[in-house]
């Protein structure tokens, strides 16, 4: 009884110590602690996430002329595509009031689009107080993929012991996948499976069942030559 007593005594007494040497530990002067209390992201995807945002697509098409050259129509076959490969679900066509040049245009805008494959009840057709100069303008909603701005030097690269890649590293990889990304609801949520072609499948299942020699056929209309080279 008395030595477990006695140990309890000993355990009491040097609890106290321990706790100051700790203490005295975290207020030293040389020790640089509390810098890697907290996260610091490493990898590009930390450091410039890719977001995505709604913006705006907007075309003007001048009204100066009654007919459309064949670059504003070819401008326009890509808008119509644009909106049509987003899935936008209204696109807006906004024409001066009172110019029978803006009318002329807003009917062969509404044509190319609808030969594009976007229904009427798309269309959102509106007339604005700008004169008979003012623009036919097109507009629809779509989503884009952004990350941060590039252009952050600020790191000291002559001295530096934290192993880490620099502030800028890998921005401009971003924003080039942004760019380039057919759909950017694809970072959102990935895209269902196609549905499988069972043509094509009884065809796979068929060439395993019965396996044909990997070899290409021989050609009747090839030749084969030898040469003589070599042989004494």
């Amino acid at each position: 009884m008395s030595k477990v007593s006695m140990i309890t005594v000993k355990v009491l007494k040097t609890t106290p110590v321990l706790a100051l040497v700790v203490l005295g530990a975290c207020s030293s002067s040389d020790w640089e602690g509390g810098k890697d209390d907290f996260y610091v992201p490493t990898s590009v995807s930390e450091r410039y996430p890719i977001e995505v945002v709604k913006g705006t697509v907007k075309v003007n098409v001048p009204t100066t002329s009654s007919r459309m050259s064949l670059a504003q129509k070819d401008a326009i076959t890509r808008f119509a595509q644009q909106a049509r490969n987003s899935g936008t679900s209204s696109v807006s066509i906004m024409r001066p009031g009172g110019s029978i040049n803006a009318d002329s245009i807003a009917g062969q805008v509404t044509q190319i689009l609808t030969e594009q494959g976007l229904s009427a009840s798309q269309l959102r057709h509106s007339t604005y107080a700008g004169g008979r100069g003012g623009p036919v303008s097109l507009a629809f909603v779509r989503k884009f993929a952004k990350t941060k701005k590039c252009g952050n030097w600020t790191d000291k690269y002559t001295r530096t012991g934290q192993n880490l890649p620099h502030a800028d590293f890998g921005c401009s990889y971003q924003h080039n996948i942004a760019a380039q990304v057919a759909n950017p609801k694809d970072f959102v949520s990935p895209r269902t499976m196609d549905p499988s072609d069972p043509m094509r499948r009884e065809r796979v299942f068929d060439d395993y069942r019965k396996p044909k020699s990997p070899t290409t056929p021989a050609d009747a209309n090839s030749t084969v030559s030898t040469t003589s080279a070599g042989k004494s």
